[in-house]
């Protein structure tokens, strides 16, 4: 009898060690707490983020160490633990998230928290996993402020662009500009109505060159189907 319970007791370790070595190599952040909120793990990932050791966070609230805030209002966000524990199911985090560290700085995050539940159904703790995307938020920021210059750009020029699938049935675009392409129900309209049925393949031609790289930009000369061509 007690050679099999320390038989499962060697087994429990090793499985530990097994689960604690994985949530220390994954690269999202990973803090798992108890059914009192008291940290019982967590990753480096997650430990630089918080700006919080993990010796320093484990045995701790997890809302001492973890402090989020919605952007741009700066107010706190209630924890998705308490709100897992409250509730027993999944939460995922609100977009425009933002997580602060103990050094100052801060971080967009992405990311859910789970229940912990025992064999018999207890709800033992929570698990909480995030991941930093101020990077994609930085991206989209940047793409948004050039569009928004090429739509000024458009405007001032009396032109009209957009961009499509490698199809060309789906059309995504700015104001149309008189006569440069035809629009129905607020979109540019494909380029088999547009275009005329000779100079079709010549626009196919220099969509595929650009869709393959071969181009970086090209010139096409092609006759409207609408507007008396």
């Amino acid at each position: 009898r007690r050679q099999e319970e320390r038989q499962q007791l060697a087994e429990l370790q090793t499985v530990a060690a097994q689960l604690r070595m994985t949530l220390h190599s994954i690269g999202e952040a990973v803090i798992v707490t108890d059914a009192k909120m008291n940290i019982t793990l967590i990753n480096p990932v997650a430990a630089g983020l918080t700006g919080c050791a993990v010796e320093a966070a484990l045995g701790r609230k997890f809302a001492e160490v973890w402090h989020i805030v919605s952007e741009p209002d700066d107010e706190l966000v209630v924890s998705p633990v308490e709100r897992v524990l409250g509730t027993g199911t999944v939460v995922e985090l609100a977009g425009h998230t933002e997580l602060t560290s103990g050094d100052g700085g801060r971080c967009r995050i992405a990311g859910s928290a789970a229940p912990i539940h025992e064999a018999d159904g207890a709800l033992s703790g929570v698990v909480v996993v995030f991941r930093d995307v101020s990077g994609e938020y930085e991206r989209r920021d940047r793409c948004e402020g050039a569009l928004k210059m090429l739509q000024a750009a458009a405007r001032m020029a009396n032109l009209s662009y957009f961009c499509c699938n490698r199809q060309a049935t789906e059309f995504y675009g700015s104001c149309p500009a008189m006569g440069n392409w035809e629009w129905e129900n607020g979109r540019p309209i494909a380029a088999e109505r547009w275009i005329v049925p000779e100079d079709l393949p010549r626009f196919r031609e220099a969509q595929e060159a650009l869709l393959a790289g071969r181009r970086r930009e090209v010139q096409v000369e092609y006759r409207s189907a609408f507007h008396g061509g």
